[in-house]
C-alpha cells in the first residue's frame, strides 16, 4: 500500500477542487491510502469525509498574490508563518507515514517544501494557466517557480497541453506529462430524450417548443458572459426561437448588468437559475452547452456537456483545444470574439440532425479520451515511477530551504509591525521606507535568491555571499 498526502489550495467545490474529489473518490479500491489536508474547513471537506476520505486540517496560504498592487497584507499572510506551516505539514508527513505529496495546483508551496525538507517524493498536479491568468497570478515572470520545482524535483503533472506550454522549458521533459481531468460518463444521460414536460420546472419555462442553450459556470467576465450576451443579441436579430439558460454564481457580474446588456428583443429569452446542483437534469432537457471563456485549462463543464451528448459551443481559451474538435462535436471559436461566437451559434442550431451527430461524437470522444478511469490508471503509473524513481535532493539544498523559510517568516514578521507603526503614525513614510531597505530585506533577498539559484543548477558552493 501507498500512502499519499494529498494537499489542496481551497476547501470548496470550484474546478480544482472537483478534480481532486474525482481523483480521490476514483483511487477506492486500489493500492493508493488517500490523506487530504485542506487549508480551511468548508464544502469541499465536508464531502470528503462524507465520502470516507481520512481528511486533515493545515494551514495553507497563496503565494500568488506576491508583486500585486495593494495586496501588501496578503503577501505578509504568506511569508508571515511559512515556516510553521510547512513544518506542521512536515510533521503530518512525518506521523502518518506518508510516501508521497502531491501538491494540487500551483498555488500553494506548503506540500512541495514539506516533501523537500522530509525526504519524499513529491508530485504537482497544475491545473492552472499561471502565465496567461493574471487574475490568479501578479507576477510577471514564473522563474522562480519552475526553479523551485526543480529543486523539489519529482513528476509534473499537467491537465491540459496548453498548461503544459508554461513549463516544458523549464521541467524535464521525462519528469511531465499531460493527465486530463476525467469524469464518470455514466452519470450523465443521453440529451435530445422525447421531453415531457419536466424541464418546465427546471428552468421555470413555459414557452414549449423554445431551444435551449445552456451556460454552466461562474458568472463572471472571465468566464465569457458578457461575450455571450453581446452574441446572442446578434443571434436574436435572425432568431427568437433561441432560450439562454444561465445557471452559475454571480461573481463580478449581476443580474442586472446582464439585463441591461441584453437587447429589448433578447429579454424574453434569457432564464436565470442561480446555483444549480442538478446538472445531469440540466444537460438532458437542452440543446446545447456554450461555455466562451477568456482563459480556461482544462473546464470540466465542457465533458459533462459531451457526456450528455450535447454538442458543445467553446473557445480557443486553453484546455478546451483538448475536449473539442471543432466541427466534428462542437465549435471553437477565438476568445472574445462574440461575433464570431454568434455564428457559431446560429451553426449549430440551423441543423437539429447535424448537432445530435455533434453530440453523439462528442459522448463517444469523453468515452475513449476522458473517462475517469483513463485517469486513475495514469495516475497509479505516475505514483509508481515517483517511488521507484525518486528525486535525488543534495543535503545542502534541504539546508538552504530551511534558511529560506525561516527569513522569509522573520522578514514577514517584522514588515507586519511597520505596517502596524504606519497605522499609528502616518507621517513616518520615510521611516517606513529605511525600514523596509534594512537588513531583514537583505537577509530575505540573499535568501531567495542563493536557495532559487540553486534550482537553476547552480550549487550552494558556486554562490558566493551569505544571508548573514
Amino acid at each position: 500500500m501507498t500512502k499519499v498526502l494529498f494537499a489542496a489550495h481551497h476547501s470548496g467545490l470550484a474546478g480544482a477542487e472537483n478534480a481532486l474529489y474525482r481523483l480521490l473518490v476514483s483511487l477506492k479500491g486500489t493500492d493508493i491510502v488517500p490523506l487530504a489536508l485542506f487549508p480551511t474547513e468548508g464544502p469541499g471537506v465536508d464531502r470528503c469525509r462524507q465520502a470516507g476520505i481520512d481528511t486533515r486540517i493545515s494551514p495553507m496560504t497563496w503565494w500568488t498574490n506576491l508583486g500585486r498592487p495593494g495586496y501588501a497584507r496578503k503577501q505578509l499572510a504568506f511569508l508571515s508563518g511559512l515556516d510553521a506551516r510547512v513544518e506542521r505539514i512536515e510533521r503530518i508527513v512525518r506521523d502518518e507515514d506518508v510516501d508521497i505529496v502531491f501538491t494540487n495546483t500551483a498555488v500553494i508551496l506548503e506540500g512541495a517544501l514539506a516533501a523537500l525538507l522530509s525526504g519524499r517524493p513529491h508530485v504537482w498536479h497544475i491545473l492552472e494557466m499561471l502565465s496567461r491568468n493574471k487574475d490568479v497570478c501578479a507576477l510577471p515572470d514564473l522563474r522562480p517557480l519552475h526553479a523551485l520545482m526543480r529543486l523539489v524535483g519529482g513528476h509534473v503533472a499537467v491537465v491540459s497541453n496548453a498548461v503544459l506550454r508554461d513549463y516544458e522549458n523549464a521541467v524535464p521533459r521525462k519528469l511531465l506529462r499531460v493527465i486530463h481531468t476525467g469524469i464518470d460518463v455514466a452519470a450523465f444521460h443521453l440529451s435530445h430524450v422525447e421531453r415531457g414536460g419536466g424541464e418546465k420546472d427546471l428552468f421555470h419555462d413555459d414557452r414549449p417548443g423554445a431551444k435551449r442553450l445552456l451556460f454552466l459556470g461562474n458568472i463572471s467576465v472571465a468566464k465569457g458572459v458578457l461575450d455571450l450576451i453581446r452574441a446572442m443579441n446578434k443571434v436574436w436579430e435572425r432568431r427568437g426561437d433561441i432560450r439562454l439558460l444561465l445557471a452559475g454564481r454571480e461573481v463580478d457580474v449581476g443580474h442586472d448588468r446582464i439585463v441591461n446588456e441584453v437587447s429589448p428583443r433578447g429579454r424574453p429569452n434569457v432564464v436565470f437559475l442561480g446555483f444549480r446542483k442538478d446538472v445531469p437534469d440540466m444537460l438532458q432537457a437542452v440543446d446545447a452547452l456554450v461555455l466562451p471563456s477568456h482563459v480556461d485549462s482544462f473546464p470540466l463543464t465542457v465533458l459533462e456537456g459531451m457526456a450528455a451528448g450535447l454538442p458543445v459551443i467553446g473557445t480557443r481559451s486553453g484546455g478546451m483545444e483538448d475536449q473539442i474538435v471543432d466541427g466534428e462535436t462542437g465549435r471553437l471559436v477565438p476568445a472574445r470574439d462574440y461575433q464570431a461566437l454568434a455564428e457559431a451559434i446560429l451553426d449549430v442550431f440551423s441543423d437539429a440532425e447535424r448537432a445530435k451527430i455533434m453530440g453523439a461524437a462528442g459522448r463517444q470522444r469523453v468515452k475513449e479520451r476522458f473517462y475517469i478511469y483513463r485517469m486513475r490508471q495514469q495516475f497509479l503509473e505516475l505514483f509508481s515511477d515517483a517511488i521507484e524513481h525518486p528525486a535525488v535532493v543534495r543535503q545542502s539544498v534541504r539546508e538552504n530551504a530551511r534558511l529560506f523559510l525561516k527569513a522569509g517568516d522573520i522578514l514577514g514578521r517584522q514588515m507586519a509591525d511597520c505596517f502596524r507603526e504606519i497605522a499609528e503614525e502616518r507621517n513616518r513614510y520615510r521611516a517606513s521606507y529605511d525600514y523596509f531597505m534594512s537588513r531583514p530585506v537583505i537577509r530575505w533577498a540573499r535568501a531567495v535568491k542563493r536557495f532559487l539559484r540553486m534550482g537553476a543548477g547552480k550549487s550552494a558552493e558556486d554562490i558566493e555571499g551569505t544571508t548573514e
